[in-house]
């Protein structure tokens, strides 16, 4: 065990609330709770004159008394927070600098990392972003990154990609977690899943998610099968039901009448697509539609309040990975969020993994970062294949939800590896 370890010196590291203005401030203080007297929370600042400038470049530093800690930081990169979109990079200098970073280990927890697509056309700002981002470690990073942690990402693809980040000889430690465990959580508590209740999945992208939401719930799955006869609307094509034990029964489209269906996505853009799928669903004759979605980007925020106020859509749950949870407010009372938006904090599950890494976590910390950790695959095109004879399970012989890391563990920072022994 590393010596800053052993003396306790492995700290929060975070942007300045005040003085430089971070895009998700609410979320730091959400950490800094949790985290309350077990770790230590050290602003990214040298003095008082260290702050944006009026072109909105970040100016940070780390104080030399601090130098010798090993830290942890909390960021988003993606495009949708405009301004924010390179401070990503910007605290990555500042704690791996060679004459002024950190000494110690260095762990990234990114709330979100845009890498949704191997086709840089289909989304930009996403791989396009995640390989920009891998070239500016490789070149500018004097200490190499001994942790990524990653929430919900969309495809297998980024996990591989990051794993690559320090080079083929020292690979670090890539953790794949998930809200759904939360949702799953907090739907309960609000009385939401009762025996008319079920997971649909509207894709075969997104039937890996589903699948393990509608298990954890105890629920079989919806498969909805699409079809676009124009553009911006969807008519359902099949109402599949796909059982526990992986096998496929097609139902009549009365199946739907006075059901509750739940969605589970990594991420709401636009609302669209979620309001399209919700739409055809309602047609069908389902009471009420759920969608939860770990990342709102809410880029069309008056689309998606239209259908919360129209009951479109009935609930959204969403997380504070990114701030944008903030523009979809009360009509009636701006000042807070519309009343059927549910707002489930990413700050717990955080802060344990920060605990793990200060070799400060308890036995609760383990067991809530275990059941969020999350394995993307296996790709759709092996789970449509199995859709079309009958039976998905065989696309998940092998497969384990719960394996989310990947890597080896060299410094024995978060003593990730004991999870499975917890």
């Amino acid at each position: 065990m590393s010596n800053y370890l052993e003396t306790g010196k492995f700290a929060f590291f975070h942007l300045d609330l005040e003085r430089q203005a971070p895009s998700n401030p609410e979320l730091i203080k959400g950490i800094r709770k949790e985290l309350g007297n077990n770790v230590l929370t050290i602003p990214l600042v040298a003095d008082e004159f260290q702050k944006r400038l009026a072109d909105s470049t970040l100016l940070a530093g780390i104080h030399p008394d601090n130098r010798s800690f090993g830290g942890v930081i909390v960021e988003a990169v993606t495009p949708s927070l405009g301004r924010y979109y390179a401070d990503a990079w910007n605290v990555l200098e500042t704690v791996a600098s060679p004459k002024t970073g950190l000494k110690g280990e260095i762990i990234t927890i990114f709330t979100m990392f845009e890498g949704r697509d191997s086709n840089p056309k289909k989304h930009f700002g996403g791989v396009t972003a995640l390989e920009q981002y891998i070239r500016d470690v490789r070149t500018h990073s004097y200490q190499k990154i001994s942790v990524y942690a990653v929430w919900d990402v969309h495809d297998v693809i980024t996990l591989n990609k990051l794993k690559n980040v320090n080079g083929r000889k020292n690979i670090p430690e890539v953790i794949s977690i998930t809200a759904m465990p939360l949702f799953t959580d907090r739907l309960q508590e609000d009385g939401l899943i009762d025996d008319e209740t079920f997971v649909a999945a509207p894709d075969f992208g997104s039937i890996t998610k589903a699948r393990q939401m509608a298990q954890v719930l105890g629920k079989e799955l919806i498969f909805i099968k699409k079809t676009r006869p124009e553009p911006n609307r969807v008519e359902i094509e099949g109402v599949y039901l796909i059982k526990k034990d992986g096998s496929v029964e097609k139902k009549n489209y009365d199946f739907l009448k006075g059901i509750r269906v739940i969605f589970f996505d990594d991420m709401m853009d636009t609302g669209r697509t979620a309001i399209e799928d919700t739409s055809a669903v309602k047609a069908a004759g389902a009471r009420e539609v759920v969608f939860c979605a770990t990342h709102p980007v809410f880029s069309s925020p008056e689309i998606l309040l239209h259908a919360l106020d129209e009951r479109i859509l009935d609930y959204i749950y969403t997380t504070d990975s990114l701030p944008n949870y903030k523009k979809i407010v009360d009509p009636l009372n701006p000042q807070v969020l519309h009343p059927r938006l549910r707002l489930q904090s990413l700050a717990k599950p955080i802060a344990a993994l920060i605990k793990m890494a200060a070799d400060k976590a308890t036995d609760e910390d383990y067991q809530l970062v275990k059941r969020c950790l999350y394995n993307p695959g296996p790709e759709k095109k092996v789970i449509e294949c199995q859709f079309t004879k009958g039976n998905i399970a065989p696309a998940f012989e092998g497969y384990n939800f719960y394996d989310g890391i990947t890597g080896k563990l060299k410094s024995g920072i978060i003593y990730i590896a004991d999870l499975k022994e917890k």
